[in-house]
This record gives C-alpha cells, sequence and structure tokens, in this order.
C-alpha cells in the first residue's frame, strides 16, 4: 500500500466461494499483533486501522510497508487460511 494512507483505505481484498453457497466469513488469524489492519468479514476488504495509519510501518522510509497476514474465510463449519 502507498504511505501516508488514511484509515479505512482499501488495501486488499480477498474472496472465497463456498461450494454449497453459504455465506463465508473473513477474519484476520495472524500478522496482525498490532492491530494495523482491519477486515471487513462480509466483504473481505482489508483497510488501515487509526493504530495502522499512526505506526511508522505507514512511513516507507521509517520501515518498509510489506506486512503479512493469514486471513481466515469460513463457512461457519470449514476454515481455510491463506497468506497475504
Amino acid at each position: 500500500y502507498f504511505e501516508n494512507s488514511s484509515d479505512s483505505t482499501v488495501i486488499g481484498t480477498v474472496n472465497a466461494i463456498d461450494p454449497e453457497g453459504t455465506p463465508v466469513t473473513y477474519s484476520i488469524v495472524s500478522g496482525n499483533d498490532d492491530a494495523w489492519f482491519e477486515i471487513d468479514p462480509v466483504t473481505g476488504v482489508i483497510s488501515l486501522t487509526p493504530a495502522g495509519v499512526a505506526a511508522v510501518a505507514n512511513d516507507f522510509e521509517a520501515l518498509a510497508n510489506v506486512h503479512n497476514l493469514v486471513v481466515g474465510a469460513s463457512d461457519g463449519v470449514n476454515t481455510t487460511n491463506i497468506n497475504v
């Protein structure tokens, strides 16, 4: 994502489809210890939180803004995780 992004700036989207057509919910499983990111559980949109905006990670000169998150997609019975 671009440095100096504001909170709620969309920095990525994940998408999963359940073969039975059951709605899928999304969550950040790991890699978000500082709570810099949030994911919309319905749309899969990943954005910065106010903490992420204030963090040095939002300043490329101070720290590369590359982060590894594990995102889960669940239909309420099964969950699949992916690195993003």
